[in-house]
C-alpha cells in the first residue's frame, strides 16, 4: 500500500497552523471505519437510534431540532425505509414518505453506540492526524439521507475533523470575521453552538442584508476525505446523496478556556430565563413561551446591565416578538444540553506560509507536500 502524504507529526502541524478549512486526501485508506457503510453499521448495531425527521423543499431551508419530529428505530428499518418506494412500510417509519422527508441520526457518541464491542473504537484512527491514543471513543458518528441538515452555526471552541464515509456532504463555510454579516442568535439555545438566523443556501437580504457581504467557501466531501474546520468557522451541512455516513471529532484549543467562561454564563442565563416565575399561568403553558412573561422579563432586564450581556452573548432578538424563536427540543425542553465528548487539547501556532496555499474555492487541497507549498495546490 503507497504511503501516506502526510506522516502523523505533519499532520498535526498543518492542523495546528492552518486558519483555512481543508480537504486531506488519502488519509484514511487503511481505515477499518471505511467499511462502516449503512449496511454494514444495520449488522454491527441492533439497538434503536433516534432519527430526526424533516420535509425536504426546494429551497432547502434548515430546521432546528426543535421544528422536526423525531421517531426510534434501527439503522436495518432506516435502510428498509429509504429502499421503499411506497407508503407500504410498517414500524417506526411508517406514515413518513422517505420521497418528501429526511432523516438523521445526528451526534450519536460512538463510545455509547459501541459500548459491546469496543473493538471497533479502533477502526477511526485519528492518530494518524497526530492525536496519539485518539480514536472512535472521542467521535460522534452522523447518518442521513438526502436533504438531512444541520442549520448553520459555530462551535464555541475546538477545531474539527470529519471523515466522510459514505455519500457526499455538502459543506458551507464563513470565516469568523464574518461573523456580523450571519446574525448570530442563541435561540433556539444548544450548549456550545451559536446559530445564525440566515439561511444560508436561499437568504431572505431583505432581512439579512449585511449577508451579502459573507463569504462562502463551499465544499462537497466525498468518501474517504477528511475535512479540516478551523475554530469559530461557521458551517452548513447537508447531505446530497441518498444515504450519507460520516465520523467526526472535535479537537479542544489552547484559546478556549475564555469560551468556556462564556459558555458557562450563557447556560445561567438561559435557565434562569427558563426557569423565571411566570406572571400568568392558568393555562399551564411552559413559563418561558408566554408572551406576557416575556415583556415581564424584557422590564426587569432593561432596568439592569444584564441585557448587556444577553446582546454580547449573541441573544440580540431574545425579546423580540416577531423574530424570537422559542424552541423546545421533544427531550430536555427549551435546554439542548447535548455533551461533547472529551476533547483532546492542542496548541495553536500561527501560519505557516508552508500551508497557506488556498485554491479559489476558499479551501486546501491536501494531496501530498507539494500541496503546502505556495502555488501549488490543485483546485
Amino acid at each position: 500500500m503507497a504511503s501516506k502524504p502526510f506522516t502523523p507529526e505533519e499532520a498535526r502541524r498543518i492542523v495546528q497552523c492552518l486558519q483555512t478549512p481543508a480537504v486531506f486526501l488519502n488519509m484514511t485508506t487503511d481505515w477499518p471505519a471505511l467499511h462502516w457503510t449503512v449496511e454494514h453499521l444495520s449488522t454491527c448495531l441492533t439497538e434503536r437510534l433516534r432519527f430526526r425527521i424533516g420535509k425536504r423543499t426546494e429551497d432547502m431551508a434548515p430546521l432546528f431540532e426543535t421544528e422536526c419530529s423525531y421517531i426510534e428505530a434501527t439503522i436495518k428499518e432506516f435502510l428498509s425505509w429509504t429502499a421503499n418506494e411506497d407508503e407500504s412500510l410498517v414500524g417506526p417509519f411508517s406514515g413518513y414518505h422517505c420521497k418528501e422527508l429526511w432523516a438523521y441520526a445526528d451526534y450519536k457518541y460512538i463510545t455509547q453506540l459501541f459500548q459491546d464491542k469496543p473493538a471497533m473504537f479502533q477502526d477511526v484512527v485519528w492518530s494518524d492526524f497526530g492525536f496519539p491514543g485518539r480514536d472512535g471513543r472521542d467521535s460522534t458518528l452522523w447518518i442521513g439521507t438526502q436533504g438531512a441538515n444541520t442549520p448553520c452555526h459555530l462551535d464555541s471552541y475546538g477545531c474539527n475533523l470529519v471523515f466522510q464515509i459514505q455519500g457526499r456532504k455538502r459543506w458551507h463555510l464563513f470565516p469568523p470575521d464574518d461573523t456580523h454579516c450571519l446574525y448570530p442568535t442563541r435561540i433556539p439555545y444548544e450548549e456550545s453552538s451559536v446559530f445564525s438566523q440566515v439561511s444560508v443556501v436561499q437568504p431572505d437580504l431583505k432581512t439579512f442584508p449585511a449577508f451579502r457581504r459573507a463569504r462562502v467557501h463551499t465544499v462537497t466531501l466525498q468518501p474517504g476525505q477528511v475535512l479540516f474546520v478551523p475554530r469559530h468557522w461557521w458551517h452548513y451541512v447537508e447531505s446530497v446523496d441518498p444515504v450519507t455516513v460520516s465520523v467526526n471529532s472535535w479537537i479542544e484549543m489552547d484559546m478556549d478556556d475564555g469560551a468556556r467562561v462564556g459558555e458557562a454564563l450563557t447556560k445561567t442565563i438561559v435557565c434562569a430565563l427558563k426557569s423565571a416565575p411566570s406572571l400568568d399561568n392558568n393555562d399551564h403553558c411552559p413559563t418561558f413561551f408566554k408572551l406576557s412573561h416575556q415583556r415581564h422579563l424584557l422590564k426587569e432586564f432593561e432596568s439592569s446591565n444584564l441585557k448587556t450581556v444577553l446582546v454580547t452573548l449573541h441573544f440580540p432578538h431574545v425579546f423580540n416578538e416577531s423574530k424570537c424563536v422559542f424552541g423546545r427540543s421533544p427531550s430536555s425542553g427549551f435546554l439542548s444540553t447535548r455533551p461533547r465528548p472529551s476533547l483532546h487539547r492542542v496548541k495553536t501556532h500561527p501560519p505557516h506560509a508552508a500551508v497557506k496555499a488556498v485554491s479559489p474555492l476558499g479551501y486546501v487541497l491536501l494531496h501530498d507536500k507539494e500541496s503546502v507549498t505556495p502555488g501549488r495546490c490543485v483546485t
